[in-house]
């Protein structure tokens, strides 16, 4: 039992050590290539819902699952509470 712990434990870990990279690539085509074009509030909100999206197909490939209405209501709530407030 300890050994499967130990087994999903370290399998998470790997997985986690690519989120930084997905993030960071991210920020940086969006600074390099839509800022200017967008202005800032609307490039990061796109940029949000790309790493969204990103995430949840990084996570579907190495893990084969990913919750799909949790992905799209945690990129769309933003944006849609926004809009509203307005």
């Amino acid at each position: 039992m300890a050994t499967d712990r130990r087994s999903v434990i370290s399998r998470y870990a790997l997985l986690w050590l690519g989120l930084p990279f997905i993030g960071i690539l991210n920020g940086t085509i969006r600074e390099l290539f839509y800022t200017n074009a967008l202005g800032e509030l609307f490039a990061h909100q796109l940029s949000s819902f790309i790493a969204v999206l990103l995430i949840s197909v990084y996570v579907w490939i190495l893990e084969g699952r990913c919750w799909s209405i949790v992905v799209f209501w945690t990129a769309a709530a933003p944006f849609i509470v926004y809009r509203v407030r307005e």
